[in-house]
């Protein structure tokens, strides 16, 4: 039998430029899509202030821009979490004072961010750190040309909560 000899070929500089832009290209543009959505009014995320994790006295605030009109949105809320978190799910408190600037309505969020074996629901991972986005079912009415404010913070009896890294917020149109 003969053997075929394999060709040891070496690219040079532009093929090595092109066959690498034949991946990067197609991660660029879906990153670009996603991230470019015209559905989003508002979105951010804030890390978790301490290194030792997230405290119950560690509130997150999200001040919304004045220039939001007054339609109906939906709420998604993000969560980053790392290998250390040592539960499969989560307890938020939501405030808003989006119907009257001196009162704030409380909603309590529970997400679950693993499965019953432990594997994290995540919608996609960078490395050691998994992110979860949850969508609110109802629909929130922000007055026009005011400080809206939305508040979080955890209701997990353990403190500090460990492997939270960051949480988020976007408002979309629904």
């Amino acid at each position: 039998m003969k053997q075929k000899k394999r060709l040891n070929m070496k690219l040079n500089p532009l093929q090595k430029l092109r066959h690498n832009l034949q991946f990067i290209l197609p991660t660029v543009f879906l990153f670009l899509w996603v991230s470019c959505r015209q559905d989003t009014l508002y979105h951010t995320y804030q890390s978790i202030p301490t290194p030792d994790g997230w405290h119950k006295q560690d509130t997150l605030s999200y001040q919304l821009p004045e220039q939001i009109e007054g339609e109906g949105y939906r709420l998604e809320v993000g969560i980053r979490n790392t290998n250390q978190y040592p539960f499969r799910d989560i307890w938020l408190s939501i405030r808003q004072n989006w119907k009257d600037s001196l009162v704030f309505q409380t909603d309590t969020l529970h997400f679950y961010l693993a499965d019953e074996q432990g594997k994290w629901n995540s919608g996609g991972n960078t490395g050691s750190l998994f992110q979860h986005t949850y969508f609110c079912e109802k629909t929130f009415t922000i007055r026009p040309s005011s400080i809206n404010v939305l508040q979080m913070t955890h209701l997990m009896k353990q403190n500090p909560l460990p492997g939270i890294s960051d949480a988020g917020i976007r408002l979309v149109k629904p």
